[in-house]
């Protein structure tokens, strides 16, 4: 493949930049989704497999975004974007007729028609000075505004969203660095998104709204010796809840508890 890109970047003054491009990317399949496996629950009469014949996404990426200086040292920026794709990958669910697993629902991933991204996304960065941390205390804000579209094969004259691509996404982190120590605290916030399409509406299946909170804790000890610590979903929160159809009734609950990792690295 071919990857023609071109940008342009034009600064107004000392505090506005404006930036636009045109890019050309490529998203391949991820390994264990082309092996060409098979992996049957005779319980629940589910069969998933892999697909060896599955081809690379490819994306035509235009943006146009402008760079605000706040401040000193704080930056804010607008971005908006649009993405043209091409073989979007998705999970397709179908039902066996046939054979010794008539009856059985197959799951594996199969390359779609093109699709479209379009949205908005805002990115703040500021210093933070209070009396007591006067220097190392940052705060960071992203916000992702998008809405997709994609014609699935299976439900052929209907546009629908992406799988997995929330309409809303933040992310906030509050950070500390100074010579020896970092600490930051993140949280995500993902708005309700698809999360594989079925035949009809009813058998379409969403993962409902979350959130995480994760805390981080570094201190260099000697040069190429630090200590860690981290504290991920600190708040406990379900990895996925998912439901069909209406979203009082829940169809699928995982859970990954709160986790705290703690060690020593050791720079060669």
């Amino acid at each position: 493949h071919a990857f023609p890109n071109a940008h342009i970047r034009y600064r107004l003054n000392e505090r506005a930049t404006f930036i636009s491009s045109y890019t050309n990317t490529i998203q391949r399949p991820l390994y264990g989704d082309v092996v060409p496996y098979r992996r049957v629950d005779l319980e629940d009469k589910d069969i998933a497999e892999g697909n060896p014949d599955l081809r690379p996404t490819l994306y035509t990426n235009v943006d146009f975004s402008v760079d605000l200086k706040v401040g000193n040292e704080g930056l804010f920026s607008a971005e908006i974007f649009d993405r043209a794709v091409d073989d979007y990958i998705f999970s397709s669910e179908s039902i066996v007729s046939g054979g010794v697993y008539d009856g059985y629902e197959l799951t594996r991933d199969e390359n779609s028609s093109n699709a479209q991204i379009r949205g908005l996304e805002l990115t703040w960065n500021q210093p933070i000075s209070l009396p007591v941390l006067r220097k190392g205390l940052s705060f960071n804000c992203n916000y992702v505004k998008q809405e997709t579209e994609l014609e699935y094969p299976s439900r052929p004259g209907e546009v629908l969203p992406l799988e997995r691509h929330p309409d809303n996404e933040v992310k906030f982190a509050l950070s500390y660095e100074r010579e020896k120590l970092f600490a930051q605290v993140k949280v995500n916030i993902e708005d309700e998104r698809i999360y594989r399409v079925g035949n009809n509406v009813e058998e379409d299946r969403y993962v409902s709204p979350s959130s995480r909170v994760d805390l981080s804790v570094s201190y260099n000890i000697q040069k190429k010796t630090r200590l860690y610590a981290s504290w991920g979903n600190v708040t406990n929160e379900p990895y996925m809840e998912t439901y069909e159809g209406d979203p009082s009734h829940t169809t699928g609950f995982r859970s990954k508890g709160w986790r705290v990792r703690t060690g020593i690295k050791l720079e060669l």
